[in-house]
């Protein structure tokens, strides 16, 4: 078979980038407005809490012991280079290092 005798072959296409391409996950945000709902009916406002009660405390979640939950958070440079500072002197791992600075600033005594 000759070159002459082939079929024509269709012409090379470049990749079309997808839609979302460029736009960051963390940052996502609807194209569209959500739909609205309708409003709920007007009720009593709600007292405004005083300068003398405590903020509602949330329960903590039901984990075992063993469980663990990702957190998947970014942090500063500056922050983390102090982390690995102290992974450095102290041996303790980035997350020992954590949970004990979160522990040590919010526990309550």
């Amino acid at each position: 078979m000759s070159m002459q005798d082939r079929p024509a072959r269709p012409g090379r296409t470049k990749p079309v980038p997808a839609a979302d391409a460029g736009v960051d996950p963390v940052d996502f945000r609807p194209s569209s407005p959500p739909p609205e709902t309708p409003a709920a009916p007007a009720s009593a406002p709600a007292p405004a809490p005083s300068a003398k009660t405590p903020p509602p405390t949330e329960p903590a979640p039901s984990v075992g012991p063993q469980a663990t939950v990702q957190l998947g958070v970014n942090v500063h440079p500056d922050v983390a280079q102090l982390v690995a500072q102290i992974k450095a002197s102290t041996g303790l791992s980035k997350r020992a290092i954590v949970e004990k600075a979160i522990l040590d600033t919010w526990r309550k005594s």
